[in-house]
């Protein structure tokens, strides 16, 4: 797979592709509906986007009734009727999907096997601190996968781009190891897959019993360990 040179328009198109669709469902019922998708951006909530839209519709029998209005909507990542994927990941080489996840294939014997979610999934425990104060609530979120906010993570537009860096409110979830040692790269996933200077840096080993991964300082923080 190739990223997408700009996330914005891609989007945009395939939005507008769809809204066309819907339209001509409504011309067979003798109404006339041009909806122009004005432009699409990113959410100050990470785990949805901004689309503006403008209409103008009428009646074909009757054109005296014309409608038209000019709207923004917010589109949710996480409706589970649309499940949105994570696309990321399968940029970078040595990655495939197997069941609800990625695996990865990596040189570094600590991350080969390791997996992260294919779906992005909101994490419930929405005070990150609590994450540390029952093996059972990591656990549980390691296992799902779940995706939580990030001022340093990538939004859905800069992860479709396959870019190191965002300068949106973003997205991270962790990178699931497969071996254990006493230090590694932070299990997030900005951090496993940066590219930037300084961007990659390494976390303690943090053990669930049946699960592990390793964080940063910062990101211990963030989850309550530090």
């Amino acid at each position: 797979r190739q990223a997408v040179g700009n996330s914005t328009k891609t989007l945009k198109e395939m939005i507008q592709s769809g809204v066309d669709n819907l339209c001509d469902d409504y011309y067979d019922r003798g109404i006339l509906i041009n909806c122009t998708i004005v432009n699409v951006y990113p959410s100050d909530d990470p785990f949805s986007f901004e689309v503006y839209y403008r209409i103008n519709s009428t009646f074909i029998n009757d054109s005296t009734r014309n409608i038209q209005s000019e709207n923004k909507i917010s589109v949710s990542l996480v409706d589970g009727k649309y499940p949105v994927y994570d696309v990321y990941p399968s940029f970078m080489g040595n990655v495939n999907v197997v069941n609800d996840s990625y695996r990865y294939h990596d040189a570094d014997a600590v991350y080969d096997n390791a997996t992260s979610g294919l779906i992005i999934k909101k994490c419930p425990y929405e005070q990150y601190t609590k994450h540390a104060h029952s093996n059972i609530t990591m656990t549980d979120c390691l296992n799902n996968h779940y995706y939580h906010f990030s001022h340093d993570g990538l939004c859905v537009f800069c992860r479709l781009e396959n870019r190191s860096t965002c300068a949106h409110n973003g997205l991270e979830t962790f990178i699931i190891p497969s071996v254990r040692v006493n230090e590694s790269t932070s299990s997030v996933d900005h951090v496993y897959f940066n590219t930037s200077l300084g961007g990659h840096y390494n976390g303690s080993l943090r053990d669930f019993n049946d699960s592990f991964i390793y964080l940063d300082d910062a990101h211990g923080g963030k989850y309550g360990f530090n």
